[in-house]
């Protein structure tokens, strides 16, 4: 039976819906507080020295970690062995419609880990290492315009805790000051202290285009992205050291990345006004808003700028039925019960 065949067989069974499987990836750069799998600082990590840290949903994209495993970030079909990207690729107008290219990549991100003292005087959870989407540097051909943008989204923030995210470069920060800190890669944590912080705030939303810095806090998140995996590490693991002998091939897999220097870096990968613009608070931070609010639900809108997303809430001991209509645009029909 051709897979096409298959597909719409499972569309039949289930009423046109296509399930896919838990997808996992992990990650050697961060770790988190065990939410999504065994993978906080006291954990072993697998044989690549990598910890379960990233749930993507219903991904046509395959991770691009230094060290790849084969289809690592593809979803599979629930029920079969084939990936929602071969189920595209067969039955792509079925599927999708003529959204294919509008199909974003959303992610689930545990961040944690151990308390870690820096070197500039701090006692704080590590972040994901500040890093930059840019597009691809195999070879050095990437552009910022092919870069990856996303949003990050903050759901829930636990009690008695103040989480530090970064964005951007303080004001004062010139680029000999952020070569010299780039230059520390895996010897220092000089980097994070260029970047502006902020506190993280339950409901809010930050915008990453592509170019931005940014070192994304220890807070359950939820990403929403480009479909690609690309990045370049400005720094490495906040408050964690390189051994001497693995700095050179730890750089070059996680900061240059296919490019000849941190020059090159920052000349190719950096938008340098958007990240010493004061304002960048303003212009790329929102907050979650209400726009239907039921005896049975509350819907909010959090994604802004380049992607549009929304949280539902539905209260205790409700429900709430949602009709679909053609186009992920569409708002469908709603019935409260």
């Amino acid at each position: 039976m051709m897979l096409s065949e298959v597909i719409e067989r499972e569309l039949e069974l289930t009423g046109g819906i296509l399930f896919g499987r838990e997808t996992i990836v992990y990650r050697g750069s961060y770790n988190g507080n065990n939410f999504l799998g065994k993978n906080s600082s006291d954990e072993e990590p697998d044989q690549r020295g990598y910890w379960p840290v990233e749930r993507w949903i219903l991904s046509l994209v395959e991770a691009q970690n230094p060290v790849k495993l084969t289809g690592e970030g593809l979803t599979k079909v629930q029920g079969y062995d084939f990936s929602f990207l071969d189920a595209v690729n067969a039955c792509e107008e079925r599927l999708l419609g003529t959204f294919r290219d509008s199909w974003p990549l959303i992610k689930v991100l545990d961040i944690g880990g151990k308390l870690t003292q820096t070197s500039f005087g701090t006692n704080e959870i590590p972040p994901i290492p500040a890093h930059i989407h840019a597009g691809c540097t195999k070879d050095r051909n990437n552009q910022i315009s092919c870069g990856k943008a996303e949003a990050q989204f903050f759901p829930f923030i636990p009690k008695d805790s103040s989480p530090i995210t970064r964005m951007g470069f303080k004001k004062e920060v010139s680029k000999e000051m952020l070569l010299e800190a780039m230059n520390e890669f895996g010897k220092s944590d000089a980097l994070y202290n260029l970047m502006n912080e902020y506190e993280v705030k339950e409901g809010e939303c930050w915008m990453v285009r592509p170019g931005f810095v940014h070192a994304p806090g220890p807070v359950l998140t939820i990403e929403i992205q480009r479909p690609q995996d690309d990045f370049n590490f400005l720094a490495w693991k906040l408050g964690e050291r390189i051994n001497a002998d693995q700095l050179v091939s730890m750089k070059n897999d996680n900061q240059l990345r296919g490019l000849q220097n941190v020059e090159e870096f920052v000349d190719r990968c950096i938008d340098w006004e958007m990240n010493v613009d004061p304002k960048s608070e303003t212009i790329w931070k929102t907050n979650k808003r209400v726009f239907k609010h039921t005896e049975s639900f509350e819907m909010s809108k959090i994604f802004h700028d380049m992607f549009d997303g929304e949280e539902w809430l539905i209260k205790k001991g409700k429900n709430l039925y949602y009709e679909n209509d053609c186009s992920p645009k569409g708002i469908g029909d709603f019935h409260n019960s």
